[in-house]
């Protein structure tokens, strides 16, 4: 049989729906059968017969036209094509009595941390945890959230992608969506709801970290800035203000011992003072382990349905460090004044009128419930304290600074790793290079089980450059696309050193990281990866958390194993 490993591949095989389903299974074929000729003899019978099952549902989708869903009765198995060209499962749990003819509330569920989760291992909420959202009528959704990736960057946008597919596909209320999450799945719903939030009608986080600081043991203060902001951009205390209209239900064991309940205490702590609509549940008795966390999603269940319908807030609040991020219920920032610290709106509607205070943004964007509105009549803007325009409340409404850097987008921004959320290719000039670039695809295989394509320089298209983010190993010696925008760059690795704008500094075994604007086309970005390999300390699903805009490193560790800086930072709104 053969490995469907491409969307193009696929789609030239079966009916798009089930594409990505079909290349999910025939991952899952290849997994166990290299399991079972590598265990040979020792193979226990099981794995055989799990094997041609696994074949016998791949050719009952490769065969199907309509919309397949892969197992029957009502526990589905789906998938979609990811941007980076990987098929991405995900599982819906249906009520038995599940009819399209009426509308049903939708629960999106995080899974814990795994050490051994794959695309045949993922994991699972419990068949007791399934049976009780069943019986209160729920419909339930769980990602697969790209292995352990804690909920963030890439596996935020598998919940989200998630979340859209079954809006589409199922009979939900839109108005009923809830978010709930377990250990890595707490911190995960308190990462996503607090990123997205009023794309929640609630959240519950269920034994989950909430402060970074206290997680890895760090002082902030003594952390350079580059590195607070990168904590910060995930950090669910430092965007805990994003929860003034999403209420939150936060759960704990007493006893605890993998999650100290001190990680709920402080965050609930902080939603009081803030006067946020947090709840907070403490078991005595209560630990990390199913027992507890089966009761708790009961809670959490029982909770979502004595919620009232929401309704658009008059007030929002908004708090980000990264601007991929920076979006709520009816706002969105789309130019920081300065890169690598927090921004913050805060807006209000009044009679007719709209107050806004802001730090740190240069351009923002509202879209304003209409039924505050009076119709056909103009609206007053007031930006920090002076009245900006009478403008249409029609329209959308856009203001920015008039000194506003506007190089930089939501969806064209650092740090490092957002390069990787969207279509990238791996780009290598010479030997080493090469080796580079299939080092950094099997440590984006092992992190996200994704697909990342290599290509040379010489092969590298009109075409790619036009849709595919550019992740460029090597230096102007060995990599002729480098070479190409070198004397663009505001940084580069060099012979001798490196060259940060027209400073020349000697050094040597060092490396260089960087995200930049793409010189080919205004909506892309490029990667640059030159000398020493980063993060030969860091966890699997931990390698590009702290690179920012850009970073120059040496060959030693900093105490949480990330190589040491030379200089670190984020470039300004025009990449300078």
């Amino acid at each position: 049989m053969r490995l469907c490993v491409s969307a193009v591949d696929c789609f030239a095989q079966t009916s798009p729906q089930n594409a990505a389903l079909l290349a999910f299974k025939r991952e899952q074929i290849a997994i166990v059968q290299a399991n079972n000729e590598r265990l040979g003899a020792d193979a226990p019978p099981e794995y055989w017969t799990y094997l041609t099952q696994l074949k016998d549902r791949a050719a009952q989708i490769e065969k199907s036209t309509g919309d397949f869903a892969s197992t029957p009765y009502n526990f589905h198995e789906r998938a979609y094509f990811a941007p980076d060209g990987s098929p991405q499962p995900y599982w819906i749990a249906l009520p038995s009595n599940y009819s399209s003819a009426r509308k049903w509330p939708l629960v999106v569920y995080l899974h814990g941390y795994s050490d051994q989760i794959s695309k045949v291992t993922p994991a699972l909420p419990s068949p007791e945890t399934l049976d009780g959202a069943r019986r209160r009528g729920f419909i339930v959704a769980i990602p697969y959230g790209r292995r352990n990736s804690d909920f963030v960057q890439w596996g935020q946008d598998d919940v989200l992608r998630v979340k859209a597919e079954v809006l589409q596909r199922y009979a939900i209320d839109a108005e009923r969506v809830f978010l709930a999450g377990t250990s890595m799945g707490g911190y995960g719903a308190y990462a996503v709801g607090l990123h997205t939030a009023g794309g929640w009608n609630a959240v519950a986080a269920i034994s989950g970290r909430s402060d970074f600081y206290l997680w890895f043991k760090l002082q902030r203060e003594a952390l350079p800035s580059w590195k607070r902001a990168l904590y910060d951009a995930d950090d669910p205390r430092f965007l805990i203000r994003n929860a003034r209209n999403t209420p939150f239900l936060v759960q704990h064991g007493a006893l605890d011992t993998v999650v100290s309940p001190e990680h709920s205490r402080l965050i609930v702590a902080d939603a009081k003072r803030l006067n946020l609509p947090f709840r907070y549940f403490e078991q005595p008795n209560g630990d990390h382990y199913d027992e507890f966390q089966f009761a708790a999603m009961e809670r959490a269940l029982d909770w979502f349905k004595t919620l009232p319908t929401p309704i658009p807030p008059r007030k929002i609040e908004l708090v980000a460090v990264d601007l991929r991020e920076a979006s709520n219920a009816w706002a969105r920032v789309e130019a920081f004044e300065t890169y690598g610290e927090s921004a913050s709106l805060r807006a209000q509607i009044g009679d007719n009128a709209i107050e806004v205070e802001t730090q740190n943004v240069a351009r923002f964007i509202l879209e304003p419930p209409q039924r505050y509105l009076r119709a056909g009549q103009k609206i007053s803007l007031v930006v920090n304290g002076v009245e900006a325009a009478q403008l249409d409340p029609a329209s959308s409404i856009v203001w920015e600074k008039s000194d506003a850097k506007l190089g930089k987008t939501p969806a064209r921004c650092g740090p490092f790793k957002n390069a990787l959320r969207d279509p990238f290719l791996l780009v290598y000039g010479d030997e080493k290079g090469r080796i580079d670039a299939q080092r950094f695809a099997l440590e984006w295989k092992q992190s996200s089980d994704g697909t990342a394509t290599i290509k040379a320089a010489t092969q590298i298209s009109t075409p790619d450059k036009a849709n595919f983010n550019l992740i460029l190993f090597g230096t102007r010696q060995t990599n002729p696309l480098i070479a190409e925008i070198a004397d663009d760059l505001p940084l580069e690795l060099t012979p001798e050193g490196y060259r940060r704008g027209e400073k020349t500094v000697a050094g040597q075994n060092l490396g260089v990281r960087m995200v930049w604007k793409s010189p080919w086309n205004a909506a892309r970005l490029i990667g640059i990866c030159s000398g020493n390999w980063w993060g030969e300390k860091l966890p699997v699903n931990h390698k590009w958390d702290l690179i920012p805009d850009y970073i120059v490193y040496s060959d030693q560790t900093d105490a949480d194993d990330t190589n040491s800086a030379l200089e670190a930072g984020f470039f300004d709104g025009n990449w300078q």
